[in-house]
């Protein structure tokens, strides 16, 4: 995995989840992204008011399957860091 990679794809899930996906359905569009086949639509537009964030254990799961692409599907190597999966999908989360 790659940091700019990891910055890129979380956002992109958060943006799916914004405008209505749910977790399976935001995480296959950003694996098909991943995967060339251009940006996907959206599920809906974003709610007005508030957003709610999705719980904290469906971004970390996307992490998990983010990373799993990348090493095994893209064949790419770990890259070292001072902060865990947890950790950067709270801290990308609340940027």
């Amino acid at each position: 995995m790659d940091v700019e990679g990891d910055i890129v794809w979380t956002t992109e899930y958060l943006r799916y989840r914004i405008n209505q996906c749910d977790h399976s359905t935001a995480v296959q569009k950003v694996l098909a992204q991943i995967d060339g086949l251009g940006v996907q639509p959206v599920c809906g537009n974003p709610p007005s008011g508030q957003v709610a964030f999705p719980p904290r254990n469906e971004p970390f799961a996307f992490r998990q399957q983010l990373d799993d692409k990348y090493r095994i599907g893209l064949r790419r190597g770990a890259v070292n860091t001072f902060v865990d999966i947890e950790g950067d999908i709270v801290w990308t989360s609340e940027y």
